[in-house]
């Protein structure tokens, strides 16, 4: 169980004792979780010597669920990108036992039209060297043809699905609440919770209400 981010100074004073440093946010998260997101691997590629420290200021239990940097995700076909997110995995061996499954956070334009260029990037993954989970956001992937394609895909791989559940962000819509992502850079898809498990692991990313 984890969150997504460790590096988050509203928690101090309350997940954090008072006056935490920001060099210690990990420590104290690992003192408290045992899992993270990997959030930050999205946005920036981390230096070999991050990730040693990242390894230093974490019991042997914790385990990193990095996600693919958005460099090779949202940057057109994934087969493009193959050589960056191979050198990406590569740098992640440096977490050793701590690392965990591994994220494909695909964005909304990527639709069951690019199925041959996800299915071509999923099989040339090295899953012996680690495994892989995919997030997929595009609504036809939910539904129908493509739905059943991608969990036979998935299945068939042994590649695992990160089962987003965001109804509760969106629950009270209904009855008028404001919109609590209004001025938020990073809104969160509304997509159907789809409980479907493809391998011998899975990630839930459940994402709720501020005000819940």
């Amino acid at each position: 169980m984890g969150c997504a981010v460790w590096a988050f100074k509203d928690w101090v004073g309350n997940f954090y004792p008072e006056k935490s440093q920001p060099t210690n946010f990990l420590r104290l998260y690992g003192e408290r979780m045992l899992s993270v997101e990997g959030n930050t691997t999205f946005y920036s590629v981390p230096s070999a010597e991050m990730v040693q420290r990242w390894v230093e200021n974490t019991p042997p239990e914790f385990r990193f669920c990095p996600k693919l940097p958005r460099a090779v995700t949202h940057e057109g076909p994934l087969m493009a990108h193959l050589p960056a997110a191979l050198s990406f995995l590569d740098l992640m061996q440096g977490l050793g036992d701590r690392l965990g499954p591994i994220m494909i956070q695909l964005p909304p334009r990527y639709s069951p039209a690019a199925f041959n260029d996800l299915t071509a990037f999923l099989t040339a993954w090295p899953r012996q060297a680690a495994p892989i989970s995919v997030e997929v956001r595009h609504l036809d992937w939910f539904g129908g043809d493509p739905a059943l394609r991608l969990t036979d895909l998935l299945t068939r791989l042994g590649v695992g699905r990160v089962l987003l559940d965001s109804r509760t962000m969106y629950a009270r819509e209904t009855e008028g609440d404001i919109d609590p992502q209004l001025h938020s850079n990073r809104r969160k898809p509304n997509v159907p919770l789809k409980p479907e498990v493809t391998a011998d692991f899975a990630i839930v990313r459940y994402i709720s209400h501020p005000q819940l």
